[in-house]
């Protein structure tokens, strides 16, 4: 059983059974299936928080240092559309003075939780830290970006493969983070 996590892809690699990625594949012989979807958000660290505190409103994130995004091109991202769950106002934010970018989620964690930014990740990934208190939500209810998580595979799978399949969906499902209360 081969297994890839793929972010950005255009075509099934032959040398794969299974391929997880943020986008489906197009083609006749294969079958896409979301396994979950996760919302981006900021967070700081605890230690941010006391030294800086949190803003309370999306325009007072301008008045603190976020790690700015890196595209699949390795392009910074200058400009990003956030978006309110709760009343679906959006708000676009300025990220061309950011001093660090950064092209992964489980790296702006890692330098979110021991510097003086606020950043952005995944509940998925900082689920953990935000129980511990490591980790705090800034301004929860606007999202950064919704991303699909998809388990591709080819429509003709063997016993075993379908047996991954399904125990990887059902762990999806059972290990939803949309139950985060911040």
């Amino acid at each position: 059983l081969n297994i890839s996590f793929i972010t950005n892809i255009d075509e099934f690699p032959d040398y794969a059974s299974i391929v997880f990625s943020y986008v489906s594949l197009k083609g006749n012989n294969l079958e896409n299936r979301i396994l979950r979807t996760e919302n981006g958000k900021f967070f700081c660290s605890s230690n941010y928080a006391l030294k800086h505190g949190r803003p309370n409103t999306v325009e007072e994130l301008n008045d603190h240092p976020i790690i700015g995004i890196l595209n699949e091109n390795h392009v910074p991202v200058n400009y990003i559309k956030l978006n309110n769950i709760n009343t679906h106002e959006q708000y676009i934010l300025d990220l061309s003075n950011s001093k660090l970018r950064l092209d992964s989620a489980i790296h702006m964690k890692k330098v979110g939780m021991t510097s003086s930014y606020i950043f952005g990740s995944l509940d998925v990934l900082v689920y953990h830290d935000l129980n511990q208190g490591r980790i705090l939500p800034v301004l929860p209810n606007w999202v950064l970006a919704e991303y699909n998580f998809y388990l591709v595979s080819r429509k003709n799978t063997s016993r075993e493969e379908q047996a991954f399949i399904d125990f990887i969906s059902d762990c999806m499902r059972l290990c939803h983070t949309s139950e985060i209360q911040y």
